[in-house]
Formats: C-alpha cells, sequence, structure tokens
C-alpha cells in the first residue's frame, strides 16, 4: 500500500520532511499523542507546539508521545523532546516516550535522552 502522505519539495530538489499528528487518546490516567513523520529542525517547533497545547488541555497525570510511525529523530527533536518533558513537568505531569522504532531508539540513546524521557515500549 503506498504511503498517504503528499511529499513536499524544497526549491533545491529535497524532500521536506513532514510530521503529522494522527491522534490524541485519553484514558482518564494519561492522554496518547501518536504522530507520524520526521521530527527534525523543519518540524520541532510545530511538534512542541502542539505537545504543550495538550499538556495544557488535558489533566491526566501522563502524557504518552507514540514515535512508532516517526522515522526520523534528529537533534532538534531530541531538544523538542526535552523542552516538552520539562514542560509536563513543571505543569506536575509526565512525559513518557513509546514504541519507537530502532533508529529513533538509537538517536535518544546516543544523546543519553531515555532516561530523561522515560522511554517505554
Amino acid at each position: 500500500m503506498p504511503d498517504s502522505r503528499a511529499l513536499s519539495f524544497s526549491s533545491a530538489g529535497y524532500p521536506v520532511p513532514n510530521l503529522t499528528w494522527t491522534s490524541v487518546d485519553s484514558d482518564g490516567d494519561r492522554v496518547t499523542m501518536s504522530f507520524t513523520g520526521d521530527l527534525d529542525t523543519d518540524t520541532a517547533q510545530e511538534f512542541s507546539a502542539a505537545v504543550l497545547r495538550t499538556v495544557d488541555a488535558h489533566r491526566e497525570p501522563s502524557v504518552r508521545i507514540d514515535l512508532a510511525d516517526v522515522d526520523f529523530l534528529a537533534a532538534a527533536g531530541v531538544r523538542a523532546l526535552r523542552h516538552c518533558q520539562q514542560y509536563a513537568t513543571g505543569q506536575g505531569r509526565r512525559l513518557v516516550v513509546c514504541n519507537p522504532q530502532p533508529s529513533v531508539r538509537h538517536v535518544l540513546e546516543i544523546a543519553a535522552a531515555l532516561d530523561l524521557l522515560e522511554t517505554a515500549g
């Protein structure tokens, strides 16, 4: 089945990274946000804004970021995750990253971010 995401290209002809917020689910104890695409310099600000809005809009004690469909994580994405984790902690919440693909998990390991983000999955 072909990928349903539309690809955009820069003026130099390179694909422009894309990150889509695919769902938010709440079970009373936690809110889960799912994303698809790349979390990098081009998408980190939009990602952070979406997570911070969700933290503000929901009262669950845990915010779960599901990265199962995130294909690429850059240093800017790690910084965005750290910023969101710090914000959630300041609001009395816990941010948990789950289901990272092996390449994304590897980036989190290299950045020494697994323990900061309480990665599960």
